[in-house]
């Protein structure tokens, strides 16, 4: 069985009881976030023993030009290409190494050459460079001739290819970082219209109707959920073309998927995912006399809704005021002001269940 198939064969019931638990626990409106934990437990594992064979057969294809001009030259200096693979295997070339000892081993167990390259050949079946450089050197083997001079050929013409792939990953190193501009720029401007935009639309909402048609205001919950599921998306399809345009490979673009949108969702979890719990508080006059009276009034607001009777305690000159917000989420009350002079600071705490902010502002009593 194969790794990648093994690896599922764990993920997948994974997945699914993370999946299941977060939906006992979370509820029911947690529903996307808990199929997108599920989906990644169930496919990270996939992702990463797939990655980790990419990256080897991407190891090995760069050692291999190398290890055929060593094997060309030990075959020129006399030895049969038996003795060549069983010197080279002790040279280090990563990963292609333990292939190299495989196929020694093989050789001195009384295995054919030609049936050496065929396992080979299967052992590396993802790498097209590979299945076609060995494909050549077992055809060059049956059409007789040197073969030293086919593996310098190859080792040649391989080294060519991969200087003008290094020249075009060069060139499209520009078009990456434009990709990983724009990603972020997108992921700025949502945090934006979710801090700026989507409060004043709710309000406006909450006292006229949706853009001035009527209707029930939207819950913030939904533009959390669509700000959630567009950033996703958006990471995904980057980080796809991003891996098409430097290294023209599918998998290559997992790397960028998951930087793009490892960040999307790190930045989405600290400024949209929490709760927005919003305290405003206004004293018009902040220079007083000794004695005076002071308004101070404000407004409570949960997720861009106004907050009923939700509690606030002011704290000012060494006592506490007690009050409640109105259905609108407004609260007003009148302080006396100390009879010493001196700068004072204000501090105003709102408590709503189990959220929980303060403002603190100065005065100055003349």
């Amino acid at each position: 069985m194969e790794k990648e198939q093994k690896a599922l064969l764990i993920s997948i019931p994974a997945a699914v009881g993370v999946t299941v638990l977060l939906l006992i626990f979370l509820g029911f409106s947690s529903f996307i976030y808990a199929i997108f934990t599920g989906a990644v437990i169930a496919v990270l594992p996939y992702i990463y023993v797939k990655y980790s064979r990419e990256k080897r057969l991407r190891l090995m294809e760069e050692k291999f030009p190398e290890f055929l001009r060593n094997l060309a030259d030990a075959k020129r200096s006399g030895m049969t290409l038996s003795q060549a693979i069983a010197n080279n295997a002790n040279i280090d070339y990563g990963p292609l190494t333990d292939e190299i000892k495989l196929m020694s081993n093989q050789l001195s167990w009384g295995i054919p050459f030609p049936d050496v390259i065929k396992m080979f050949m299967k052992r590396v079946s993802g790498s097209k460079e590979l299945q076609r450089n060995l494909a050549i050197i077992f055809e060059s083997y049956y059409a007789g001739g040197d073969i030293s001079d086919t593996m310098d050929a190859i080792s040649q013409s391989t080294n060519v290819l991969r200087e003008v792939e290094k020249e075009r990953i060069a060139t499209m190193n520009e078009q990456v970082t434009v990709m990983y501009i724009v990603h972020f720029v997108f992921i700025v401007i949502l945090i934006a219209l979710y801090k700026v935009l989507i409060p004043l639309i709710t309000m406006q909402a909450s006292s006229g109707g949706f853009l001035g048609v009527g209707g029930a205001p939207p819950q913030m919950s939904y533009f959390k959920m669509l700000f959630f599921i567009t950033l996703v998306i958006q990471a995904v399809c980057n980080g796809v073309i991003t891996g098409e345009i430097r290294e023209g490979k599918l998998i290559a673009s997992l790397k960028h998927i998951g930087l793009m949108l490892g960040s999307a969702l790190l930045l989405y979890f600290i400024f949209i995912f929490p709760k927005m719990f919003e305290l405003t508080v206004d004293i018009p006059v902040t220079r007083v006399a000794a004695g005076s009276n002071i308004e101070i009034s404000g407004r409570l607001v949960l997720e861009g809704k106004p907050v009923d009777r939700g509690d606030i305690t002011i704290n000012a000159f060494n006592t506490t005021t007690k009050l409640l917000t109105n259905k609108d989420g407004e609260f007003k009350t009148i302080i006396i002001a100390t009879n010493v002079r001196g700068n004072y600071t204000i501090v105003v705490e709102a408590s709503y269940g189990e959220d929980y902010t303060k403002k603190a502002l100065g005065v100055e009593i003349l």
